[in-house]
Order: structure tokens, then sequence, then C-alpha cells
């Protein structure tokens, strides 16, 4: 696999934040050679359709799903172990 790079171009933002563009690209030999990073995100878990018209009647599918998916995991959550109990010193 080769990485390649270009210079950084960075954006300041007005409340001290930045934005940045991508600086490395990755290509690899594999399938005769391809590009393997660059404009593919990670893809969904779950994939959601984003319809319009529940959107304009004030629904938010993805919400939707996230909250089902949280509530259902909630489930089984079997919340976190208690903290261990520190060690005591010995002289």
């Amino acid at each position: 696999m080769a990485l390649t790079s270009s210079p950084t171009a960075t954006s300041p933002l007005r409340d001290g934040g930045f934005v940045t563009a991508p600086e490395f690209a990755f290509w690899s030999t594999d399938n005769g050679g391809e590009w393997i990073v660059e404009n593919h995100g990670v893809d969904p878990d779950y994939e959601v359709p984003q319809r319009p018209d529940l959107v304009v009647s004030g629904r938010d599918p993805q919400l939707e799903k996230a909250i089902e998916l949280a509530n259902e995991a909630l489930k089984s959550y079997k919340g976190i172990p208690p903290r261990p109990k520190y060690p005591v010193a010995k002289p």
C-alpha cells in the first residue's frame, strides 16, 4: 500500500476551531490498484431512509431509529461495575 501526501490546508473558524482538508490518501494494489480511503466514508451499521415526507411533518427517522436501538440495548445493560477497593499500603 502506498501513502501519498499533499500540503496541509486549514481554515480557521470564528469560534477558534478549524476545518481541515484531507492530507493523505491510501492506494492499494488490491483489485488491480485503487484508492481505498478518499471519497468514501464509514458504512452505516443501520441504513435509515431519509424520507422527505416524514422530515417535513416534523419527524426524524434517523433519530427515531437511534432511540429505538438505544432502548433495545438498555434492556440488556447491566450497568457499570462497582469500583474496586483502593489498595491499603502495608508498613
